[in-house]
């Protein structure tokens, strides 16, 4: 997660804001009340941001916060990448499994977890997979996916078979 764009960028303005904000509690308040609304309404918006999550103990059919993602436009391929250390070892070898056959038809069903993670993760990187509790789930997305799906389709990678 630390190596993530989006925890880089909630880490930049997590630390812009304390810079920012009173250091004693008792002046937040009054600090607050003599600010522009915009300051308010940024800082607001950062407070509520780190707040909401998506994070289930297993992955859901479908994300509780999509209407929210769909609202803000927020495309997840553009801040998280499936790693070893984001995904792959924290799931088992036959979600790894799916999730390369998912991701580009691939098969490694013969390998041991540590091979599949390493081969999921050269294999999976640069598609713009994401596990379904990050995806919004739309018409468009659907046709998109169905027609990206023959541009990105692969043959099994060499990291699959070593």
């Amino acid at each position: 997660m630390v190596a993530s764009a989006a925890w880089a960028k909630i880490q930049a303005e997590r630390t812009a804001w304390a810079e920012r904000l009173p250091e004693r509690l008792e002046d937040i308040f009054p600090w607050l009340l003599a600010q522009e609304q915009a300051t308010v309404l940024h800082l607001l918006t950062f407070v509520v941001a780190v707040t909401v999550t998506g994070i289930y103990g297993t992955e859901p059919e479908r994300q509780s916060n999509e209407a929210l993602a769909r609202a803000l436009g927020l495309d997840m391929t553009q801040w998280w990448t499936a790693t070893g250390a984001s995904y792959f070892n924290h799931v088992s070898k036959a979600r790894v499994l799916e999730v390369v056959t998912e991701a580009v038809d691939a098969n490694a069903a013969a390998l041991k977890k540590d091979a599949v993670v390493t081969g999921a993760e050269q294999t999976v990187a640069g598609t713009g997979w994401l596990p379904a509790c990050l995806r919004i789930n739309t018409a468009q997305t659907k046709q998109t996916e169905a027609s990206a799906d023959d541009t990105c389709r692969v043959p099994a990678e060499p990291a699959l078979t070593a």
